[in-house]
């Protein structure tokens, strides 16, 4: 079964591979050739097809955020936490008098202090040694470039000399992080 890495590093190579095709002389002839044939709207409809299905992989990779906020939410409310527990003893009962009556809460925050411990630790864990937040971020924004360019493509199909094709950057620099365990 593939993993999360697994699949984030074959959708960085055909990111790469579309890239470097996108990027040829024959792309250009084949749009000089689609155009001279007056098909430009049928292909047109198969670039979009992929455009829909680069969307489906966005999507995907939105919800790896929402994973990826869980670091970020985590993150946010330790300083909470870290200060009503910085009130109490290790166990749980106040350091000072006056807050006598914070016991349950200071108690409650150490619990919560170790829980969130524990799964700021596995997020890490998860998200910085299988899939790096970097190459993610990478691989999003190479298919929405990738996006851009098969748009631009599907427009000199139909209107040829309106668009122009632009470089896509590959998606190898997702596939480049995942390899190199989140080292940027």
């Amino acid at each position: 079964m593939s993993t999360t890495a697994d699949i984030i590093n074959s959708v960085s190579r055909l990111v790469t591979a579309l890239d470097e095709l996108l990027q040829t002389d024959t792309v250009e002839s084949i749009v000089r050739l689609v155009g001279r044939f007056g098909i430009g709207a049928p292909v047109k409809v198969g670039l979009d097809a992929l455009g829909k299905a680069l969307d489906l992989i966005l999507v995907w990779l939105g919800r790896l955020d929402q994973v990826f906020a869980i670091d970020d939410m985590l993150q946010s409310l330790q300083p909470a936490f870290e200060g009503l527990t910085s009130m109490g003893n290790d166990d749980g009962s106040a350091q000072n008098p006056d807050y006598a009556t914070l016991a349950p809460l200071i108690n409650a925050a150490q619990a919560a202090m170790r829980v969130i411990n524990k799964l700021a630790a596995g997020v890490h864990l998860i998200f910085e040694t299988v899939i790096p937040r970097q190459a993610v971020i990478s691989l999003r924004e190479s298919l929405a470039h990738l996006k851009e360019t098969l748009a631009d493509l599907g427009e000199q199909l139909v209107n040829p000399g309106k668009g122009a094709s632009k470089p896509v950057p590959s998606g190898g620099d997702a596939a480049g992080l995942l390899a190199a365990g989140g080292a940027a």
